[in-house]
């Protein structure tokens, strides 16, 4: 997936959802969508992960057994990377199969937290959870690591420096392939954000690299993805 500076702007931490980052392999580009035309009602596609039962097995003679929780970790970060390169696939077609490709919160944060993504500069562990159109994100970032390239003496920024928890929350949705989303807040440390500072923020030092990012965002999803819905802790997209 193509993500730029994660936390900082739920504009991005959606885009990660919705668009992806480099380090994600490019079927990643999306999180969630719901099918139109009916589409949606469809059966989910299942997929299990992408590896041969020979490689599988030889795989587990080679190291100790997994705790049930790891296991299921790495049940989870298979299971979204086969769902994510079907999607890449997926968009070769004609046309593309328009049955709903589910991805469940525990996959996609399973998928981010297995080294698998190249996130920002300064942002760690990194969390989602949706529902209704809503998406609420954690992270721990390192303004100091951000901002290193372009210091400001402007009070506004005061009050991104040093190592913190940032929670955002934002709405996202998509349609006729363009995705949207609207930051709603963004708290550090507990403390919320003013909308001016986090405008001025956004405007010092995440647009000039991303200038489609913002309070309000739109943007093309990629692999003919038609529409985007963030559901009850699950993440489903069509493509059309």
């Amino acid at each position: 997936m193509r993500i730029a500076v994660v936390i900082l702007s739920l504009g991005l931490v959606s885009k990660i959802v919705l668009t992806g980052t480099p380090g994600f392999p490019s079927a990643a580009k999306a999180v969630s969508a719901t099918g139109s035309n009916g589409a949606a009602e469809a059966a989910p596609l299942q997929y299990g992960p992408l590896r041969p039962a020979s490689a599988t097995f030889a795989s587990a003679q080679q190291r100790p057994p997994a705790s049930s929780t790891q296991a299921m970790y790495n049940a989870a970060t298979a299971s979204a990377e086969a769902k994510l390169r079907h999607v890449e696939e997926n968009a070769r077609r004609s046309p593309p199969d328009q049955r709903p490709t589910v991805l469940t919160e525990r996959e996609i944060n399973a998928y981010l937290a297995s080294g698998r993504v190249q996130l920002p500069t300064g942002v760690r562990a990194v969390r989602f959870t949706g529902h209704n159109g809503v998406v609420n994100t954690t992270a721990r970032v390192d303004f100091d690591a951000i901002t290193a390239q372009s210091r400001s003496s402007n009070p506004l920024l005061s009050l991104f420096s040093g190592m913190h928890d940032v929670h955002a929350v934002a709405h996202a949705s998509g349609s006729g392939r363009r995705g949207h989303v609207h930051i709603d807040s963004m708290d550090i440390d507990g403390v919320n954000v003013p909308r001016v500072a986090l405008q001025y923020f956004l405007d010092h030092y995440v647009r000039p690299k991303h200038p489609e990012v913002g309070m309000d965002s739109v943007f093309a999803l990629p692999e003919r993805i038609d529409t985007a819905t963030i559901g009850d802790r699950q993440l489903i997209l069509t493509q059309k």
